[in-house]
């Protein structure tokens, strides 16, 4: 058995410094190209997808006064799921299919969400499965800010 077939990495709390200017706090995922990294709560999630060779620029000449550069998010995607307010949060990053894994149940509903990079290309898939009581949910893909 390979030692990465066994690592996952599980997180029990919102991201606190996802988006970031270095290296984030979120669930990561990626194909080596493309970059997946997950923020947000369970009843507003943002996957923000990058390009592995974009990079902010440190903002001044001074290393004291400027701000770190980091990944530069080329979209986001806004998965609103209001049913999920109460919900706990659990995620899990799995190095072995390179994918961001996330469940979370507000009691009557529940939802799992898988996302990735696929592999051979530079295409994300995102798949949900809801069972139980529904809400209305909504994804939205968006620029981020300047």
């Amino acid at each position: 058995m390979n030692f990465i077939d066994t690592y996952t990495t599980f997180y029990t709390e919102k991201p606190k410094r996802t988006p970031a200017n270095n290296t984030p706090d979120g669930a990561l995922a990626g194909n080596g190209d493309i970059g997946l990294v997950l923020g947000g709560k369970p009843n507003d999630l943002d996957l923000y997808i990058s390009k592995i060779d974009a990079w902010n620029v440190p903002t001044a000449e001074n290393e004291d006064d400027r701000t770190p550069g980091g990944l530069s998010p080329v979209a986001i995607l806004k998965i609103l799921m209001p049913t999920f307010y109460f919900s706990d949060y659990y995620v899990e990053q799995r190095m072995k299919n390179g994918e961001i894994y996330c469940r979370f149940n507000d009691g009557t509903c529940t939802a799992e969400i898988r996302a990735f990079a696929c592999a051979c290309e530079n295409t994300v898939i995102i798949e949900m499965k809801f069972t139980g009581a529904r809400g209305s949910h909504s994804l939205h893909l968006t620029q981020p800010p300047e």
